[in-house]
C-alpha cells in the first residue's frame, strides 16, 4: 500500500490518494476503506468514513482517492488520525494507522482464514514523517506461505525524508493439532484434515479467524463426513502458489464444498458459492466475507440470492487478464455486472458488484456494461454469450 495527500485546484491537500496492489496487482485487492477523526479547534470531534471515489482497479495498482477533509463543514481541517484498511479478495487486511499529532504510524495485518492459516495480529511501530505534510509515506505488505508449513508477513516502510527503508518478516507457524481425518483424491493425493483453532479477529471487526476443523464447524453447516466426501470425489484442483484449491463434490448435485490447502493440511473449506453450469464453473464466496464488498450500501444489489443468479444465469460472461465478468439482464434498464478473480476456467473467488449509472446504480444496458470493461482493460474475451451464438 502506499499514500500521499493531493490538492485539488486552490484547495489545500483536501484529498488522500491509496494505492494498493497484492502479487498479481489490482486484481487482488477487494476494497479500501478510511476512517479519519477531526476536531476543530479541539471542541467538535468526529469520527467519519471518508467518501471515496476509486480511479483504477486494474494494472498494477488498485488506485482511490479520499476526501481528506472535515466532511461536515467541507472546512480545510485535517484530520488528527487516518485509519486505511485495504481488504484482499481472499479477506486478509492490511491496517496503516496515522497519528499526524505524534508523527506515527502502526502497521496491524492480519489473516483471514479463507487465505491463510495464520492468525496473529502483526503490529509495527515507525516514527515515520506525519500524513499531510510534503511527500509519501510507503508500506509495502507481503503475505504468503513459505516452506514447512509456515506463513509469514513482510512489513517493509519507508519515506522519502531519510530514504530509511526497514524490512520485517513476523513468522507464523500453524500450530500441530490432531488429526480428524485423512483422505485420497481420485489422484492418489492425501489430505489431512487437522483439528485446527479459532482466534478473535485481531482487527476487531468481528470476523473470527482460524484453520482446520474447529474454524470450518463454527463458520459452515458442513460435516467432516462432507469434507472427506468432498476429497475424495475432487472434481477440480486449482494450484495458486503455496495454495491449492479443490473443488470437491457435495452431496447434493447442486452442492460444490471448496478446501483451501496448504502442504496436504485442509485449513479452511466453504460451501458458499455459485456454481454456472454453462461454463463448468464455481465462485467462491462465503457470507460472512466477500459478499459484503458486493453488496454494502451503494452497490445495485443486496441480496445473496440475486448475487448467485447473476453468476448461475448471466446474460453474458467476459474474461479480461486475470478477471471474470458475470453480466445479467435483471429488466428494463436494469443490468448487474460481478466481477471475480479468474483462478480457472473452473474457479473462481468473487470480488464486487460494479456500478453503473442508471437506477440504483446499476448499468443501463449489457453495452453499457461492456464500455466498463472496454475501459479497464485493453484485451478481453467473451466466453459466453447465448443471444449471439456464444457458448462457453
Amino acid at each position: 500500500m502506499r499514500y500521499e495527500t493531493e490538492s485539488l485546484a486552490w484547495v489545500y491537500e483536501n484529498e488522500l490518494r491509496v494505492e494498493a496492489r497484492g502479487d498479481d496487482g489490482a486484481s487482488e485487492i477487494a476494497e479500501i476503506e478510511m476512517e479519519k477523526f477531526v476536531d476543530p479547534w479541539g471542541r467538535s470531534s468526529d469520527w467519519q468514513t471518508a467518501s471515496i471515489e476509486e480511479i483504477d482497479d486494474t494494472g498494477e495498482w488498485y488506485t482511490t482517492r479520499f476526501d481528506f477533509r472535515d466532511e461536515r463543514y467541507q472546512s480545510n481541517v485535517k484530520p488528527d488520525t487516518v485509519i486505511v484498511t485495504v481488504t484482499d479478495i481472499d479477506g486478509n487486511q492490511l491496517v496503516i494507522e496515522d497519528d499526524r499529532k505524534s508523527g506515527t504510524t502502526k502497521l496491524y495485518a492480519g489473516f483471514a482464514a479463507a487465505g491463510t492459516a495464520g492468525a496473529k495480529t502483526v503490529r509495527a511501530t515507525r516514527p515515520v514523517a506525519s500524513l499531510g505534510l510534503h511527500g509519501r509515506v510507503a508500506v509495502a505488505v507481503s503475505v504468503g506461505a513459505v516452506a514447512g508449513g509456515t506463513f509469514a508477513h513482510s512489513l517493509a516502510t519507508s519515506t522519502t525524508y531519510s530514504g530509511e527503508e526497514v524490512h520485517d518478516t513476523y513468522p507464523m507457524p500453524v500450530p500441530p493439532t490432531p488429526s480428524e481425518g485423512t483422505w485420497e483424491t481420485p489422484e492418489g493425493l492425501e489430505i489431512t484434515l487437522p483439528s485446527g483453532a479459532v482466534y478473535e479477529d485481531p482487527m476487531g471487526q468481528g470476523h473470527d479467524r482460524g484453520f482446520g476443523w474447529e474454524y470450518i464447524e463454527e463458520t459452515t453447516d458442513l460435516t467432516v463426513g462432507e469434507i472427506g466426501h468432498a476429497v475424495e470425489n475432487a472434481e477440480k484442483v486449482v494450484d495458486d502458489g503455496e495454495v491449492r484449491y479443490i473443488i470437491g463434490d457435495g452431496y447434493s448435485e447442486t452442492d460444490r464444498v471448496i478446501l483451501s490447502i496448504i502442504g496436504g493440511t485442509i485449513v479452511t473449506a466453504s460451501a458458499s458459492s455459485a456454481y454456472n453450469e454453462d461454463c463448468g464453473a464455481t465462485v467462491r464466496f462465503d457470507e460472512s466475507g466477500n459478499p459484503e464488498h458486493a453488496l454494502r450500501d451503494g452497490k445495485p444489489i443486496d441480496e445473496v440470492t440475486t448475487l448467485i443468479e447473476v453468476i448461475e444465469n448471466p446474460t453474458r460472461i467476459v474474461d479480461a487478464g486475470s478477471k471474470r465478468y458475470y453480466i445479467l439482464k435483471l429488466g428494463t434498464n436494469r443490468v448487474i455486472m460481478v466481477s471475480t478473480r479468474l483462478y480457472d476456467q473452473a474457479y473462481q473467488a468473487l470480488r464486487t458488484t460494479l456500478t453503473g449509472k442508471g437506477p440504483d446504480n446499476a448499468f443501463r444496458t449489457v453495452d453499457e456494461a461492456m464500455e466498463e470493461i472496454e475501459r479497464k482493460h485493453s484485451d478481453y474475451k467473451i466466453v459466453h454469450d447465448p443471444e449471439n451464438g456464444i457458448e462457453c
